[in-house]
């Protein structure tokens, strides 16, 4: 807020601001704010990240418009338009199978957002794997049409969420590639 006095005020009344809060001379203030030399070093580790973490989508083999792997806090955003829908199946230690409904652990706005998010699908798988007994699997059939193409399958219908771990750094092997064979939209049940 200080700084925007330069350019709103005259400079004597940035001087009298200036002697209010403690400083005697311009002279002055130039040697009181000296900083440590760590703070020279943080700013350039803070630099090296925020230059790093948008580029980390190139350590991926996907496409990261389809997978969504190193696309959150990247310069990607707002490039592409992604829906769909997405079935979480729970089958229990018995072998039965249940349907779950997404409504019971999420909001409207968090279903829409979670169908085309695979970090919040596992996320989701997480937190309902609480609500079933020991041994419950989780699965899901997800699928996500991208750039208002076809849709197509996202997840991978055979791989038991609540077994995997959340890889941040590597490629997960239950999101499907957007070329994966299986394009045909499910038959509603």
């Amino acid at each position: 807020m200080l700084s925007f006095c330069v350019l709103f005020f005259s400079p004597d009344i940035s001087e009298r601001i200036l002697r209010f809060m403690g400083y005697k001379k311009w002279n002055n203030l130039l040697e009181t704010t000296k900083t440590p030399r760590w703070v020279g070093y943080l700013f350039i580790v803070y630099l090296v990240i925020q230059v790093l973490l948008p580029l980390r989508h190139h350590n991926y083999d996907s496409d990261v418009n389809w997978s969504e792997e190193g696309h959150r806090m990247s310069w990607r955003m707002m490039l592409r338009t992604k829906s769909g829908h997405i079935k979480f199946v729970a089958q229990l230690p018995d072998g039965t199978k249940k349907q779950i409904n997404n409504k019971d652990y999420l909001t409207d706005k968090q279903v829409r957002s979670m169908r085309s998010r695979p970090d919040m699908i596992w996320q989701t798988a997480q937190q309902m794997k609480k609500d079933f007994p020991e041994g419950t699997k989780i699965f899901c059939s997800s699928f996500v049409t991208l750039n208002g193409k076809d849709e197509k399958r996202f997840i991978d219908p055979k791989v038991d969420l609540t077994a995997i771990e959340w890889e941040r750094f590597t490629k997960s092997e239950w999101i499907l590639a957007e070329d994966h064979v299986n394009r045909i939209k499910p038959v509603e049940e």
